[in-house]
């Protein structure tokens, strides 16, 4: 039986907050599948964080992000990624003459020595190298070809067949990945995955017929959105893989109920809000202007998940009031205008000093340091990735568990030297409470967020 390896994409879905993507990672886990992926950068030091944060999450899966179109983006992935038991640095370059000439304003040539060059430098930073060939079902096939041999000669252990426009059917599909065999026998001794859109609503007989041709790796989500929904692949393996020869290592019974609660924690939207979407607490969709009422204010900030008093309303909407006049106003920088003007309270902790160890070899310990009442606190723990230890610290030092309802990170400033703002928002007794924190130490930052929550709810429990 030929055991095929399943590779997510849930985690490459836009608009997903710190915190889903932290709880999905672990339900990932989970679930058996064999890579995860991270996807690419898009904002530095929010993302770099999260790649380091979640890699101790995955023990035996593999654990791949996007190495960038540079060197120097290559190297901080690959430093993100060390905290990873399995990382995988993914080079993705388009091999079709329409995305090479008019999105990349690259010719066919060049093209190959970018391909030669990223992999090789990739492959000198991480051991397991992917190139994911983009757009390659509407590529010229020879230069195709020449693409996936020059990857493999440069280090690729596994190589991405992407029909990326999604207007392959499944028999093409098969016919496609038969002839790269065929005519590539540098393929037998790398892994070939197949990525199928699924625009023709066939993705997932694409990758059954990719399987039975040769591939050995197939990319899937848990969302399904716009790619084979994984609980549709693994089920049609539970009942034909005998007859055709294939098995995978995930759960298909397990599968469902993971699924269930990533498609929960990733569409948790609310009816009528004042704001179009809402993504978790990374919030999206309409923007509210200096025409916005109090009334309407109030709406916003209910859909965000507070219950204000009516003094602290009016904070709030005085402070909106004075960024409304300059610019609109996103339902993102409502919930910092939240986390700054209301509830402030008189701080019954301060945090003091914090020393976090973390590495590949071992997970993240956190020494921090609080003061309550002229007496410092020390708090010792252990968890995935530095954010997560730090507040697990502050809870050993409390005596109280929180549920964290969201954790944003952000750079405020441009440089080596960035400042970085955080937001935390913690539930206590139904309630939300939120923090802000600012540091040029995107921990630091979250550390003071928290903190500055606690004190909110440590403040109302006491009033």
């Amino acid at each position: 039986m030929k055991n095929v390896r399943i590779s997510d994409v849930t985690l490459t879905k836009a608009g997903l907050s710190f915190r889903e993507k932290l709880e999905i990672a672990k339900l990932l886990d989970k679930t058996g599948v064999n890579i995860v992926n991270f996807g690419k950068i898009a904002d530095e030091k929010v993302d770099l964080l999260a790649v380091r944060t979640l890699g101790p999450i995955f023990t035996d899966t593999v654990f791949a992000c996007d190495a960038g179109s540079s060197h120097e983006s290559a190297e901080k992935v690959a430093s993100a990624l060390s905290t990873a038991k399995n990382p995988r640095l993914v080079v993705s370059i388009p091999v079709s003459s329409v995305q090479m000439e008019y999105v990349c304003g690259k010719k066919p040539a060049d093209m190959l020595a970018v391909i030669s060059d990223m992999v090789a430098y990739c492959a000198s930073l991480c051991a397991d190298v992917e190139f994911e060939a983009l757009d390659a079902s509407r590529g010229e096939y020879d230069f195709v070809c020449s693409a996936i041999k020059a990857a493999i000669s440069a280090g690729a252990k596994t190589v991405t067949l992407c029909d990326t426009a999604g207007n392959m059917l499944p028999s093409e599909v098969g016919a496609l990945v038969k002839k790269l065999f065929a005519d590539l026998p540098e393929l037998a001794d790398t892994s070939l995955a197949v990525s199928c859109s699924n625009k023709l609503c066939s993705a997932n007989a694409s990758l059954i017929e990719a399987v039975c041709a040769g591939a050995s790796e197939v990319k899937v989500s848990a969302l399904g959105d716009d790619m084979p929904f994984v609980k549709a692949f693994a089920d049609t393996v539970a009942v034909k893989g005998d007859s055709l020869g294939i098995t995978v290592s995930a759960n298909s019974m397990n599968l469902g109920q993971v699924c269930a609660q990533i498609v929960a924690l990733a569409s948790d939207k609310k009816a009528g809000s004042a704001f179009d979407n809402r993504v978790g607490s990374s919030l999206s969709g309409s923007t509210l202007g200096k025409d916005t009422d109090v009334a309407t204010l109030r709406r916003a900030v209910e859909d965000l998940g507070y219950e204000l008093s009516d003094d602290d309303v009016v904070k709030v909407y005085e402070a909106f009031a004075r960024i409304a006049e300059k610019k609109m106003v996103t339902p993102r920088e409502l919930d910092a205008i939240v986390a700054s003007a209301a509830l402030q309270v008189p701080p019954v902790y301060r945090l003091v000093n914090y020393v976090i160890t973390s590495g590949n070899l071992i997970g993240s310990t956190p020494h921090v340091i609080l003061e309550k009442d002229s007496i410092q606190l020390t708090g010792l723990s252990a968890g995935n990735g530095p954010v997560d230890a730090a507040f697990l610290a502050v809870e050993q030092i409390t005596g109280h568990h929180f549920e964290l309802d969201d954790f944003q990170i952000q750079a405020v400033t441009e440089g080596r030297e960035a400042v970085g703002e955080a937001i935390v928002r913690l539930r206590a007794g139904g309630k939300l409470f939120s923090g802000k924190g600012v540091s040029t130490d995107i921990v630091g930052a979250g550390l003071r967020a928290y903190v500055n929550a606690l004190n909110k709810i440590v403040y109302e429990e006491n009033c």
